[in-house]
């Protein structure tokens, strides 16, 4: 009985590991072969029994490899990756050994290397986030500081109070963006929903890039409609896309050392409409299709000497969409871009 019970005990572990785990005697008759096996590279594993490996594995040159260890004269290990149906897997397969210490045939473990890739892509995803967040309001401190070691603003007390408020809301900023991020992770985080004027984040957003882009020769106008009607949303997101979008305006103008950022926002019927456009180096007409796609960079003329990940527009797409709002950009290389996005009105407004 307590050899039964063990016997349960380990066909039940070898069948729920996770992994394709299977082996053969020297004549290649299959002695295990779980559920993970069956899955990945086999046949139904009610058929299995008494039946040899060749019969039972679909790829011949994976059966071969297994063979070669379970006939060899002297124990031996072997880990390698193999691609199936374009699938890599790490394969460990070792010799199995008799009482005398003689082959008798060999195990093999898969690993399925696709689940570690997505992982990876996870957390670059997650790392890409953190850095893009946390970028913005650090070019603002940056700015700011600067202009304030520049002592051009010394003789005016009032300006100089401004800057530091603004250094002082951005650092709180990024203090909250961390454990924002952080609850993000643990999968803890709630966005309140809230009837917000889009004017206020927005107006909020081009104060903060106003030191950079004094710094740059950058004319910042704005035709912000002050009545303009509330829309659903989270706060944050909507000074977050704002941010985004501007930051972009910025970099891709400073480029030609000056020019202009116009900034608008009106209502448009039962939407909101917000445009933001520049004067920038523009985008090259064979891009914009893929300019909202994760990691998409353009790296051609001056905006590959401009670095980044490529996850910016793409985080402001979900956002958007979030909001059930949409986005788009237009332009042409050397004439600078616009964006326009479109929310719905506050379903209060909509009454």
């Amino acid at each position: 009985m307590a050899r039964r019970s063990e016997s349960g005990f380990r066909d039940a572990m070898i069948d729920n590991i996770g992994e394709a785990a299977f082996a053969c005697d020297k004549n290649g008759e299959i002695k295990i072969f779980n559920s993970g096996a069956a899955e990945q590279i086999g046949s139904q594993q009610q058929e299995e029994k008494e039946k040899k490996i060749w019969d039972i594995i679909k790829y011949p040159n994976l059966a071969n490899i297994i063979l070669n260890p379970a006939r060899s004269k002297t124990p031996s290990k072997l880990e390698k990756v193999v691609l199936i149906e374009q699938k890599p897997f790490l394969i460990k397969i070792f010799s199995v050994c008799d009482r005398n210490g003689k082959v008798a045939g060999a195990a093999a473990i898969m690993r399925d290397l696709g689940e570690y890739a997505r992982i990876e892509k996870a957390l670059s995803n997650y790392v890409g986030n953190l850095s893009h967040e946390l970028k913005a309001p650090l070019t603002a401190i940056k700015g700011y500081v600067e202009t304030l070691l520049e002592g051009s603003y010394t003789a005016n007390p009032e300006i100089s109070r401004k800057f530091l408020q603004i250094i002082n809301d951005e650092t709180n900023r990024m203090a909250k963006l961390i454990v924002s991020l952080l609850d993000r992770q643990s999968g803890s985080a709630s966005k309140p929903i809230s009837s917000i004027n889009p004017a206020v984040p927005l107006k909020a957003a081009i104060d903060l890039f106003r030191g950079v882009a004094a710094q740059k020769n950058i004319t910042l106008e704005t035709n912000i409609d002050e009545n303009t009607p509330c829309i659903d949303a989270n706060e944050e997101s909507l000074r977050q896309i704002f941010v985004n979008i501007l930051d972009n305006a910025v970099k891709f103008t400073g480029i030609k050392l000056g020019g202009t950022i116009k900034t608008a926002c009106f209502p448009d019927g039962k939407n909101i409409r917000i445009t933001i456009s520049d004067t920038g180096i523009g985008i090259p007409q064979k891009h914009i299709p893929y300019i909202f796609n994760e990691f998409y960079r353009v790296n051609e003329g001056e905006a590959a000497s401009l670095g980044g990940t490529g996850i910016g527009l793409s985080i402001t797409k979900k956002l958007v969409e979030e909001i059930s709002g949409t986005i788009e950009i237009s332009g042409a290389e050397g004439e600078g871009a616009k964006v326009r996005i479109t929310f719905p009105a506050s379903a209060i407004n909509r009454r």
